[in-house]
């Protein structure tokens, strides 16, 4: 990805079991936090704000078994950014005033999921980023969760309010979830006991998704 060290905070690659704790990543070109290729990793107790793309980035791992515990992510494009990976766990993240609160994107070019949210916050992401041509990213605000062709992703006892667009945007919700760009229909999506109010919408689909279920939300 042409990634160094001057446009990304911490960057994470090919590696195992790295622990990251009480770091701090302000006003990157790129990524606050980027992890790739690697297994093991965990963000406790770190900020990332003022990122170019994601504040904290998990990508390109079929076996991530990455973990977010207590971490801040705001005024980034993503406040945190599942790509092409599979098995993060969140806890206590506060992701808020970024354009998305959190991306998990399938297709880009594999699939991407089995995430579970507990216990955090993905509000107030009402900062607008414009579309980027070069990189195929649309315009967006106003997005608390997006999944995009992601595959079972939990969210569950999480505030997920007040996601509003200030300016154009391709969706938004408290939670939107759409097919992957390939074709990949979400899969096994479930939004249970979360305080869900004053977003634009509590949750949008495009109708692809399956064994979408959604309960105790409000």
């Amino acid at each position: 990805d042409g990634q160094d060290e001057q446009s990304t905070g911490v960057f994470v690659f090919g590696a195992s079991n790295t622990t990251l704790s009480s770091d701090v990543a302000v006003n990157n070109e790129d990524y606050g936090f980027f992890a790739n290729t690697s297994t093991g990793t965990t963000f406790t107790n770190d900020v990332a704000s003022g990122g170019g793309e994601a504040g904290f980035y998990v990508g390109d791992s079929p076996d991530a078994n990455a973990s977010l515990k207590n971490v801040e992510s705001f005024d980034n494009l993503f406040g945190i950014f599942v790509r092409d990976a599979q098995g993060v766990q969140l806890n206590g993240v506060n992701s808020h005033d970024n354009c998305v609160g959190m991306l998990v994107l399938a297709d880009a070019p594999g699939p991407a999921g089995d995430v579970t949210a507990h216990n955090s916050s993905f509000s107030h992401n009402q900062k607008a980023c414009e579309a980027e041509e070069d990189e195929g990213t649309p315009p967006l605000s106003g997005i608390g969760v997006l999944i995009v062709g992601g595959n079972d992703v939990r969210l569950n006892g999480n505030t997920i309010s007040d996601n509003v667009p200030s300016g154009d945007t391709v969706a938004s919700a408290g939670v939107a979830v759409i097919v992957g760009d390939q074709g990949t229909a979400p899969t096994n999506i479930a939004i249970h006991g979360n305080h869900m109010t004053g977003n634009s919408e509590n949750l949008v689909d495009d109708g692809s998704a399956v064994n979408l279920k959604s309960s105790g939300n409000g």
